[in-house]
């Protein structure tokens, strides 16, 4: 680092030390991607600059691959990824929206729920040919990294659907990346069909636009941006996230899977900016750098609902004249799929006679497959009846929500009948409960860009954490 920046890491270290009672956890991440040319031959020697300059200074960070790229790492450098394995690095998968096309964003846009799963499921199974996309009879994708490589991911993203990720969790996936900023929730800090979403507020993530090197500042733009956003943080914990391509130090395409022409110069221009922000993260007290495993182990997993959550989750679904994106209850907030699951165990013990279920909710569920219409008017509900269809669980189509229920022979969608249970519950089991129709959509879900994906935020229920474990 020159002296000039030196000095105004420095400054701006000093400046900033009363804002350390905050508790910001960032994660580093590397990208790596596939290049059909000579390019191929920089990027395992990037990973390994990449490494040395973690090992610098005391950090682990996530190293995340494309089939291609795996398999391109691993025959030039076969005993990598298992140095970054024993140095506590995290390995984790992107390519949902990489080349070559079509490929598993475009595998998936018109199909039916079981139609896209089948399509990613022969994708990830298979090796792809770079030039034509065309799958070949060798194995590849997912299942690839982890018979060959012995690599289980433990998150994928960041242009994640909703199939993609289920097939991804078959695979042993239990984080995704970019819930907020490439899929459309409100906030990333979130679970998302029982997968972890990789934590990051906005103005602490750290992308290659914002320490490109080209107005020859080399990173100090990016650092007075960092310290401006970390002097703003209240007290509590926080998450940023450095992110950078492989393409920046080797000057790779990623879409031509080419060399992108830049001179060696930029590509090192590129290194001195990423160094300057690593070494301020270093500096900064209050910032520590955890992988996304850490950040996974420090999560509190969501078990089963107390009767006291139950009460409050059924008082404000009734009172909600809209279908909210998730059910506040205190301290905790539960996804509509818990909440319908749990309301639903316990209207069939009420009918019988018994006590809710000690374990309600616990059983975790996806969303509805399809979409489905709501309903015309004002639906009366009989308590008889909706007793019945809590007791055969009307609601659920073995491991997701039905999107239509049968309740005393009428037919009304998901959102409804959580609504009508809700209501049952809240007001003491009156002898009947009036719904008006509701949309299927969880609000604040319209800027989703599709459906499949939209109807899986039913499982969306914020991630709480334990601040010591990432400490």
């Amino acid at each position: 680092m020159k002296g000039g920046l030196r000095s105004a890491a420095l400054a701006l270290g000093l400046l900033l030390a009363a804002s350390a009672s905050a508790d910001t956890v960032f994660t580093i991440t590397l990208n790596v991607n596939y290049y059909q040319d000579a390019t191929a031959d920089r990027v395992a020697p990037a990973i390994r600059r990449h490494l040395i300059l973690m090992r610098k200074h005391g950090f682990r960070a996530d190293y995340t691959f494309t089939w291609l790229a795996a398999r391109m790492v691993a025959e030039r450098d076969p005993g990598l990824f298992a140095e970054l394995e024993a140095a506590g690095m995290g390995i984790g998968h992107h390519g949902a929206n990489r080349p070559p096309h079509p490929n598993p964003i475009e595998l998936v846009q018109g199909k039916s729920w079981d139609a896209a799963v089948a399509a990613v499921r022969e994708y990830e199974s298979h090796d792809v040919d770079p030039a034509t996309g065309a799958l070949l009879p060798s194995l590849g994708g997912l299942l690839g990294l982890r018979t060959l490589y012995g690599l289980t991911p433990l998150a994928t993203g960041r242009f994640v659907r909703a199939p993609v990720l289920l097939v991804a969790e078959e695979h042993g996936a239990r984080m995704m990346v970019g819930l907020a900023s490439n899929v459309g929730a409100s906030s990333a800090e979130a679970w998302f069909m029982g997968a972890l979403n990789r934590p990051e507020h906005a103005d602490l993530t750290v992308e290659p636009d914002a320490y490109d090197p080209k107005d020859g500042t080399q990173g100090a733009a990016a650092v007075a941006a960092l310290a401006s956003a970390l002097a703003t943080r209240s007290d509590g914990l926080h998450f940023g996230a450095l992110l950078v391509h492989d393409s920046e130090f080797v000057g790779g395409s990623i879409q031509n899977m080419r060399a992108s022409g830049v001179p060696d110069s930029r590509n090192e221009a590129y290194w001195r900016a990423y160094e300057t922000i690593v070494a301020y993260l270093a500096a900064r007290p209050e910032v520590r750098v955890r992988t996304q495993r850490q950040i996974f182990d420090a999560a509190i997993p969501e078990g089963a609902i107390t009767a006291q959550e139950l009460a409050l989750a059924a008082s404000n679904l009734a009172a909600a004249s809209t279908l909210p994106l998730f059910v506040e209850t205190g301290d905790r907030r539960l996804s509509l799929a818990r909440a319908l699951i749990a309301l639903e165990e316990t209207v069939a013990a009420a009918g019988s006679g018994a006590a809710a279920p000690a374990t309600a909710g616990a059983v975790s569920v996806l969303g509805p497959r399809a979409e489905a219409p709501a309903s015309l008017g004002t639906l009366s509900l009989s308590r008889p009846d909706l007793v019945r269809a809590a007791a055969s669980s009307a609601g659920r189509d073995g491991s997701f929500i039905r999107s239509t229920v049968t309740v005393g022979g009428r037919t009304l969608n998901a959102a409804e009948y959580l609504t009508a249970l809700a209501r049952l519950v809240a007001s003491g089991y009156p002898s009947e409960v009036r719904v008006e129709g509701l949309s299927l959509f969880p609000d604040g879900t319209g800027a989703v860009q599709d459906a499949l994906t939209r109807l899986q935020f039913w499982t969306y229920e914020p991630a709480r954490f334990a601040v010591e474990r990432l400490r």
